[in-house]
Formats: structure tokens, sequence, C-alpha cells
């Protein structure tokens, strides 16, 4: 019996054995990257430094080739090319590209079943902005630029793939690599939205994502993010009048639609801090106008539409309450006007994004580690729908400053990131990869 069960015992140890070298021969005997100290963070270092002109290769193409929300049929054909090619010969686990999403495309690379899966996650969507940087890159795109950066987002993750498709790092996690359509303006559905509802976050363990970042001259290079919450609902509210309206000559036969706009912005102008009060952060500020036709300067319009956003990191209770005193007071300026209806229609957006605070923690303390700068930041005012991830798994979304000399920042029509830091971006996924 004694000699049965050494057997079987010696049996089982040759069995992992023999897995183990296998799986070790996956990464062709490449010596694996220590963890701790400063001889680890160098290396990556020099590894993401080295992937920096494949990095700006990929992002001047996709600048120069911005797509609207939804429209991005061209960009991610390019990223499932680059993908292919980047991963054709690798002998790094197993990697499957899942074009069936509605909300992007996802990539997975298994590398050893008794791993965890992690997610990271970049945007590929560009604005209604017409660039005027002068850049020999810029969009061929007329009235349509990469103004917030994610034509830079995807270049560095896929950097970042690169390197461990090559095998230059031993990974300690399997990945899901996520790039997203839609993700600005999410006046109706966005890109994260569906890919939670796909199912996109199944077994996934914990989510990330790395966003470049020039608003309030963001130092470059610098990682910055909030433990809890960090960026706002990105909510909006959308009011239309309407009247008898008509001919400039006569005011007196019905009310003017611009008259009922004024009305309303300047009767709405302290609405957030006379019903929240100072301390609560709250961005209530009219965004679009319009009344009448250009240049009909005889005509008393009959139709005014107001757009303002709502930003908030309230509760959705609180929340509730706001739209409704809002509705309330509304409705009661434009009653001055016998003849006008108004009609007031919310806009959910995104809503506010919680980074979890222990895993926040741990990544900046990951980046302090590898000597990189990293601070905690205020909340932010924009919106960003990898909120609804965040929702559902643990996990952080990280910015990198990014601003240099002459650049606007997000959404405007010189946004123009400094090109020097982003191998930063490849570091920290090979950070978050490797430990």
């Amino acid at each position: 019996m004694k000699k049965v069960l050494c057997f079987c015992i010696l049996l089982i140890l040759s069995i992992v054995l023999i897995k183990h070298v296998a799986y070790a021969n996956d990464f062709n005997n490449i010596k694996p990257i220590e963890k701790g100290g400063n001889a680890m963070s160098e290396k990556l270092k020099e590894l993401a430094r080295g992937v920096e002109e494949y990095v700006l290769r990929v992002r001047r193409y996709l600048h120069s080739m911005p797509e609207l929300r939804w429209q991005e049929e061209k960009t991610l054909a390019y990223i499932i090319n680059e993908v292919k090619t980047i991963t054709a010969d690798s002998n790094v686990g197993t990697f499957e590209i899942y074009t069936h999403y509605k909300g992007g495309i996802a990539v997975d690379l298994i590398i050893n079943p008794d791993f965890d899966r992690v997610l990271f996650r970049a945007d590929v969507d560009a604005l209604p902005v017409q660039e005027e940087t002068g850049l020999s890159f810029s969009s061929t795109v007329h009235g349509v630029s990469h103004a917030c950066g994610h034509d830079i987002n995807a270049a560095m993750l896929l950097g970042a793939i690169k390197l461990i498709a090559e095998g230059k790092i031993i990974p300690k996690h399997n990945f899901r690599f996520v790039f997203q359509r839609a993700e600005e303006n999410p006046i109706t559905e966005s890109g994260g939205v569906a890919l939670v509802r796909e199912n996109v976050l199944f077994d996934i363990s914990s989510a990330y994502a790395l966003h470049v970042f020039t608003e309030n001259e963001s130092k470059p290079g610098q990682f910055q993010t909030r433990k809890g919450g960090m960026l706002s609902n990105s909510g909006r509210v959308k009011i239309e009048a309407e009247c008898i309206g008509g001919h400039v000559a006569m005011p007196h036969n019905g009310s003017n639609a611009s008259d009922i706009l004024a009305d309303l912005i300047v009767g709405l102008r302290h609405f957030a801090i006379t019903n929240l009060g100072p301390l609560e952060p709250i961005s209530f500020v009219p965004a679009s106008v319009g009344a009448g036709e250009p240049n009909a300067s005889n005509v008393r319009p009959g139709k005014a539409t107001l757009w303002y956003a709502f930003r908030h990191l309230l509760s959705a209770e609180k929340a509730e309450q706001v739209r409704k005193a809002l509705d309330s007071r509304a409705k009661a300026i434009v009653s001055a006007y016998p003849d006008a209806k108004v009609s007031i229609k919310h806009f959910a957006g995104h809503p506010a994004l919680i980074n979890n605070p222990s895993v926040t923690e741990s990544v900046m303390n990951l980046l302090t580690e590898a000597g990189e700068e990293v601070v905690e930041i205020d909340p932010v005012f924009g919106g960003e729908d990898f909120a609804h991830y965040l929702a559902q798994v643990p996990g952080n979304m990280m910015m990198l400053g990014a601003w240099q000399e002459g650049s606007g920042g997000h959404h405007t029509k010189n946004f123009n990131p400094d090109e020097s830091i982003f191998w930063k971006g490849v570091l920290y996924w090979l950070l978050l990869a490797t430990n």
C-alpha cells in the first residue's frame, strides 16, 4: 500500500513539473523580471521607451483619421489589424479577438487558467471639433478631430500589448483588452453601457483605464487619480420653449421665444447654489443656446432651445430632487408668457466615476515604488463612461498629465498633448500586468 501511495505522489509531481516546464517554454525561456526594487522598474521603463516609436506611429495614424461615436469602423479595423500583426508570432499564451460586441472590440489573452483576469480599457472615438493645431498629422476629416486624446489612449494600450505579445515580460494575470466605441457625448447609449450590458465584465476581477489629461496645465508625466468619487455625473438638460412669435413690427401680438430664452438663462443663473448651498460641488451652466433662424432679423422666433450641462457627485435620490426643483423653476419662469409652453428633458449621461479606494491605493503605491510621481486630485467635473465598469467591478481610472505650452484643454481646437510622455502610459500598463 505504501509503495502504491509513493508511486501516486511521484506521478502527480511529475505531471506538475511537466506543466511547469511547458509553461516556461511558452515564454521562450525569457528570464523573468523580479518583482520589487529599482531593477524591475528600470527594466520596464526601458521596455516602454523601446516601443515609443511604435506608439507614436499608431497615435499619429489614428489622429489623422478620427471618427465620431458609433462611426469608428475604420478605427477598429485598424486596431484589429495591429493586434493581429503584433500577436501573429507570439508564443505568450492564447490571444482571441472578439468583434461581436456593439460597444467595441475585446482581445483576450489567457496566460494561465489559474490566474485571475483583469480588464484594460481604452476608448477610441473622436469629437465634432475642427482641429487647428497645424500638426503634420492633423485630422483629415473636416469638422472632426481627436480633441480628447482617445487616439493616444488606444496607442498606449497597443504598445503594452505588443511588449506582452513579444514575451518581454512575464505577466501575473490573464487579460481582456478593450477598445471601446462611443465614450463621448452620451445623449444616446454609450459604448461603456453597451459593453457592460453585453457582459464584457464576465470573469473580470478588476478593471483599469488610463486617459491623457491636459486641463489646468496638468504636469507632463505626472499620474493623477483619486480614491472614491473622481469624475462627475455628466448629465444634460434640454429646455424647449414655444410661443406664437410673429413679425417684429407687432411685438404686442404674442410672445418672443428669444425673450423667454433670456429670462430662463437669467432666472436659472443661481439655481444650483440656491438649491444645494455653496459647498456641494456642481456645475449647472448653459452650454447651447438657440432661437430663430440665422439672418431672420424681422421675425420674432416662436421656438427656443436651451441646453444645460448638469454635472455633480450627488446621490441618485438627491439628483432626482434637484431635477424636480429645476422643472418647477423653469415652468414658473415660462408661465409669465400666457401663450408659451415649455418642455424639459433630462439626460442622465454617465454616472459619477467612483474608484475603488483599496485598488486605487495599491495602484498609487505601485507607481510610487517605480519612481513615478502620482498625486491624489480633487474631484473633476469631467464625465467618463468607464464609471459603468466600476459600478460593477473594483478598479481604477488613472490620468496621465500631458500638457505642453500651446496646447489647449480637452475638446478644444488646439488640443495638443506632449508626445514625449506617452511611453509612461505603456509603463503604467506594464506595471499593472506584472504585479
